[in-house]
């Protein structure tokens, strides 16, 4: 089945970072998408955290993700805080996520992001998902922004993108289960670079008995246009939901309140 009509570009994002030495030259830093987290209604912005932050876990420069895909669009996605795993990568168990909450929006704003925006699954619904697709060598599909699609013309300060995809079969986990293996890709056009920090997608029976999207896992890792590697969506699910324990949010919060 050809489901290329069903994958949700709007949900992905390439970011721009400026750095404050020369914020006059903007610069990519991968790509990201944005989730939510029922019942709760706040959207979060997940990417690889190499993609925009330094080893020692600092940002690399100021974090711009356009509000809209709207070429003449000039506003930027407004960011609260920003959540990490580890806050070095000398550690064995370092998990390179990291994730956005977003600030404060005008209500239609906060409302098309939200639409746009994966809804995050259930933990053991998305381990049951990815046991499958070991099991049975499986397919998955990415789309994000790579570097043979994207460009910065400096002159008229406007970046031009284009969100590609991939798909390929799974072949391999981690023994901890967190890290997972995609070779037999459908890519053909370079390195893919850039990819970094996409979402890993699924198609789900809806409750309307239509095939749904949601996101099992974070690229991460990737050898020319052969193989990438990816983490299951579960630890961006346990950043986001220890800090909804932590900021002691109740489920009819507005993103705004």
């Amino acid at each position: 089945m050809n489901t290329a009509h069903l994958i949700p570009e709007a949900c992905v994002a390439a970011i721009i970072l400026r750095s404050d030495e020369h914020p006059d030259l903007p610069f990519f830093g991968g790509t990201g998408f944005f989730v939510h987290f029922p019942p709760y209604d706040r959207v979060y912005f997940v990417t690889a955290r190499h993609c925009v932050c330094s080893q020692s876990g600092t940002l690399k420069g100021k974090v711009e993700v356009k509000l809209n895909n709207d070429p003449n669009c000039n506003l930027a996605v407004p960011f609260s805080e920003k959540l990490t795993v580890l806050e070095s990568d000398d550690s064995p168990d370092y998990e390179d996520i990291v994730v956005f909450t977003v600030g404060p929006l005008e209500e239609a704003e906060r409302l098309k992001l939200l639409g746009r925006s994966l809804r995050l699954l259930e933990q053991n619904i998305a381990d049951f998902i990815l046991a499958t697709l070991v099991s049975a060598r499986g397919k998955v599909r990415t789309v994000g922004y790579p570097g043979a699609s994207k460009a910065i013309d400096y002159e008229n300060n406007h970046a031009t993108v284009q969100p590609r995809g991939i798909v390929g079969t799974v072949t391999a986990q981690s023994d901890d289960e967190k890290w997972y293996t995609v070779e037999e890709l459908n890519w053909k056009d370079g390195e893919i670079s850039g990819f970094s920090g996409s979402p890993i997608l699924e198609f789900v029976p809806g409750a309307d008995g239509k095939l749904a999207v949601r996101p099992i896992g974070v690229l991460l890792t990737g050898a020319k246009n052969e193989v990438f590697k990816f983490v299951k969506i579960n630890l961006v699910t346990n950043l986001i939901s220890g800090w909804i324990l932590k900021s002691g949010i109740s489920a009819a919060a507005r993103i705004d309140t």
